[in-house]
């Protein structure tokens, strides 16, 4: 008889024990539970996070420099009509910008018209072709005068050019002067209630410092990005007909149609204008250029004037990275910065100074000297008839040698800096 007991009772405990498990599976108390746990929590979070007062107050100064850069941003539209031989020259090129994704470089044999190009006439009646208009950004430096500042490749070649304003006047606009070598050209627009923006310090910059790119990419007007400076003075980077470069690195986003706009910093001050990109997709990959304004400075009231940009010549061949740094450290020189001469051109400034090959220039003018472009860019910034000293190391000894600086020959070119070695 006990023992019948205790089966039953047992039974009936493990049957109480289904019956609490299937009730506490049915109604999930455990999954409830959990959830109020999770809610409160969230809750918490929620509460933790900034007002709209305090998130007014946090992006207000963005704020503000948007709203006092906007109005001064232009959109840039140029016409260009190509001879022939015009068309021949950038065919590759425009290949790749018209078909970005064409399989092995290669184009259908159709009409020039199906690539985008639409027949013109020229006036000699040589067959030529206009192109869709080019698409740009600027921004306006002097209110009274109409003056905006571009990328020279924004309106090279143009053969009309359309300025949009931020409140959507359109003017037409003329080329008061360009500067291939640095990507820079100024425009004058004629029209009233201009804003002009102010030119910032460029070289206070430091990396890290946030900046917004600002302009037009891809049409879409007055678009506004947030960055970095992500680096200094980068130079030695292929672009089209740059030469002078020293560029503001950020990565900030640039696109098509950005180029030419201004790179600001968060007084609203431009440090920079948006010439290019480093990219493997023809779009924006992190990593974009700026002219520095302090460069730009330099040669905006020049343009302006139409004056024709004299810079400095040397004449001297110079090899830069590591075959550079094989040949100084042969040479003795195991310190860091400076370029050797590798030949001295003849019948140049150079030629008819001490000069030497194997001279490590060290010093140009009184600065130090770190790469080939630090002295490709002195040498072009100084005024033709300058006499600077060069410090060079000779022999495992320090000499000072003065030079006469000459003007660029007509059709010189840095272009060789591309290669292992540069002439200056």
């Amino acid at each position: 008889m006990r023992q019948n007991n205790v089966v039953r009772q047992f039974v009936a405990m493990t049957l109480s024990s289904l019956v609490v498990v299937l009730i506490l599976v049915k109604v999930d108390i455990v999954g409830r539970l959990a959830y109020s746990v999770e809610k409160g929590r969230i809750e918490a979070l929620r509460e933790a996070l900034p007002s709209d007062q305090e998130l007014a107050a946090r992006f207000e100064p963005d704020r503000v420099v948007v709203a006092t850069v906007l109005p001064g941003v232009v959109s840039v539209s140029a016409e260009r009509t190509l001879t022939r031989a015009d068309f021949e020259d950038l065919a590759p090129e425009l290949h790749r910008h018209l078909f970005p994704d064409a399989q092995n470089g290669e184009d259908d044999e159709d009409e020039a018209g199906s690539n985008g190009l639409a027949p013109s006439s020229s006036p000699d009646d040589e067959p030529a072709f206009t192109m869709p208009p080019g698409q740009g950004s600027g921004f306006i430096v002097d209110a009274a005068n109409g003056y905006v500042v571009t990328n020279s490749h924004v309106v090279a070649r143009s053969t009309s050019i359309s300025v949009r304003l931020a409140d959507g006047r359109r003017c037409e606009a003329h080329v008061l002067g360009t500067d291939a070598k640095t990507d820079l050209a100024v425009l004058q627009i004629n029209a009233g209630r201009l804003h002009a923006l102010r030119w910032g310090d460029s070289q206070s910059m430091q990396v890290g410092d946030e900046v917004f790119t600002v302009g037009n990419p891809f049409g879409l007007e007055g678009t506004v990005s947030r960055g970095i400076v992500s680096a200094k003075n980068r130079s030695n980077i292929v672009l089209h007909d740059i030469e002078y470069q020293g560029f503001l690195q950020t990565d900030a986003v640039i696109n098509p149609g950005n180029s030419g706009g201004p790179l600001v910093n968060m007084r609203g001050e431009v440090v920079g204008i948006n010439t290019a990109i480093a990219t493997r997709s023809g779009r924006y990959d992190g990593i974009g250029f700026a002219i520095p304004a302090h460069r730009a400075l330099k040669l905006v009231p020049k343009l302006i004037r139409g004056e024709t940009i004299a810079r400095g010549y040397l004449g001297v061949v110079m090899t830069g990275g590591r075959p550079g740094e094989d040949r100084m450290r042969r040479l003795g020189w195991a310190e860091p910065g400076g370029v050797v001469i590798t030949e001295v051109v003849p019948d140049s400034p150079a030629s008819r100074s001490d000069l030497r090959p194997d001279d490590i220039i060290v010093e140009f003018a009184g600065q130090p000297i770190a790469s080939n472009a630090n002295v490709t860019q002195a040498v072009a910034d100084t005024v033709p008839g300058t006499v600077v000293s060069l410090k060079v190391f000779r022999q495992g000894e320090f000499v000072t040698v003065e030079v006469e600086i000459g003007a660029q020959p007509e059709g010189f070119s840095t272009r060789l800096w591309m290669r292992p070695r540069s002439e200056d």
